[in-house]
């Protein structure tokens, strides 16, 4: 089983709150009775940076697939550690306090209100009962708006603390992966679909720049240095190839550039050798 038990397919973002009522959506062909609450969603997290342990110790950098697993492992216990709230953050959905219902401050719906607890007699609803009704109606208001933002401060913090912990343990191009992310959920959920169990998209994905790379120009130094960067960063993500395999993509890359037929014809390589790739580049940048 693997550490924090969250898979990638069944991930969900987080809803976005566009604070619509959502009784519009109900059927009201018959009353409704007024249901109301005063509670917030809660987020449980409490800080002391000086009980935690420094996990750059303890966590490798996460390269490629190849150490993947050892990664996940030592940053799932070096989250629990230090604080369980970390590991809740990445493997629950919607640990973010949820905006609270705020009590309805309209004037028909305090004067239905104030109508009820008369007991059904509108003679006794004044305007000043209306007005008071309103102030403590706000007053809660006011109140649930400070509990609810008190508890998304510390989900806030939480959070911000577990992204900034999880990218002090990746490599650059494994961070170039979740650079602009800011929930710590999100970040894991990107960094496993890169790395733990690459699909064929993301396979093919890897190759298909190298693939679609064709030498039109007449700067054999230039697509040179192009070629070698593509062929480093497949190798980052952890699909080294072999010399043979490399001669055939850039064969492939120079075919269609009249300057390079000379070059493919008289190729004369010794494939035995491990290093022949580095002939081939020489000649390459002398002929083409």
């Amino acid at each position: 089983m693997r550490p924090f038990a969250i898979e990638a397919a069944s991930f969900d973002p987080l809803p976005v709150v566009a604070g619509r009522n959502l009784s519009q959506f109900q059927d009201k062909s018959s009353p409704q009775p007024l249901r109301e609450s005063l509670t917030t969603s809660t987020f449980e997290f409490n800080y002391d940076r000086r009980n935690e342990s420094d996990i750059d110790k303890t966590v490798p950098k996460l390269k490629c697939e190849s150490n993947w697993a050892i990664w996940e492992h030592r940053l799932y216990m070096a989250l629990k550690e230090n604080n369980k709230a970390y590991i809740r953050v990445i493997q629950e959905e919607n640990t973010r306090p949820v905006r609270p219902d705020y009590l309805d401050v309209s004037e028909d719906v305090i004067r239905e209100l104030a109508v009820i607890k008369a007991g059904g007699n509108e003679g006794l609803v004044s305007e000043t009962v209306i007005k008071e009704m309103k102030k403590e109606r706000q007053y809660a208001n006011t109140r649930l708006r400070a509990e609810w933002q008190k508890e998304l401060d510390k989900w806030d913090l939480c959070n911000t603390r577990v992204c900034n912990l999880i990218v002090s343990t990746l490599d650059p191009i494994p961070a170039s992966h979740v650079g602009k992310l800011d929930n710590a959920r999100e970040i894991y959920r990107a960094l496993f679909t890169e790395y733990a169990k690459p699909s064929w998209q993301t396979n093919f994905k890897r190759f298909e720049t190298l693939c679609n790379l064709q030498y039109k120009g007449n700067n054999p130094q230039e697509f040179l240095r192009r070629f070698k960067e593509e062929l480093f960063e497949i190798s980052q993500k952890g699909s080294k190839l072999d010399p043979n395999t490399q001669l055939n993509f850039f064969i492939r890359a120079i075919q269609n550039n009249p300057r390079c037929e000379v070059f493919i014809h008289s190729l004369k390589l010794d494939l035995t050798t491990t290093n022949f790739m580095t002939e081939v580049y020489h000649e390459f940048i002398l002929t083409c």
